[in-house]
């Protein structure tokens, strides 16, 4: 498994690639801002992400969402339903810090806690773990856990 990240934005928040070499399948976890060093970092790795993951729904995970489908139409962005709400302010949490900001499109799919994740042939599970953020999950395997914050 490739693991690649860049921290972006002014939160200074980490956005990974993960790849399954065998199969280069790709999925981006929390692209939260800075979507040229995100796709740099896609170009970087050869891999095209076919989903987008979100721990959360702060600000500081979405940002770059609208600009990631834009860069690869059809990627399907999925999140906690618990965090549909905090998704849907994304343009009044970034107003309140004087951010720029471009709410992105509503997510195409929820996890649940339990949820098992495919990507080529690595298998991750979803462990919902509310307190950061209602709807805050970690995805959990292959020797790894992408978390967000």
């Amino acid at each position: 498994m490739i693991v690649d990240c860049v921290t972006v934005g002014p939160f200074e928040e980490n956005c990974y690639l993960v790849v399954d070499p065998s199969t280069g399948a790709a999925a981006l976890v929390d692209p939260g801002d800075e979507p040229d060093r995100i796709v740099a970092m896609a170009a970087r790795q050869g891999a095209t992400p076919s989903a987008v993951w979100l721990t959360h729904a702060h600000l500081d995970h979405i940002g770059a969402v609208a600009a990631v489908r834009r860069a690869w139409p059809g990627v399907p962005v999925s999140l906690h339903a618990a965090d549909l709400p905090v998704y849907a302010y994304g343009a009044m949490a970034a107003a309140r810090y004087g951010l720029p900001w471009e709410q992105p499109d509503p997510p195409d799919a929820a996890f649940a806690d339990g949820d098992v994740l495919w990507l080529g042939a690595l298998r991750f599970e979803v462990w919902h773990l509310p307190g950061h953020a209602p709807g805050h999950v970690a995805f959990v395997g292959e020797g790894v856990m992408l978390g967000g914050d």
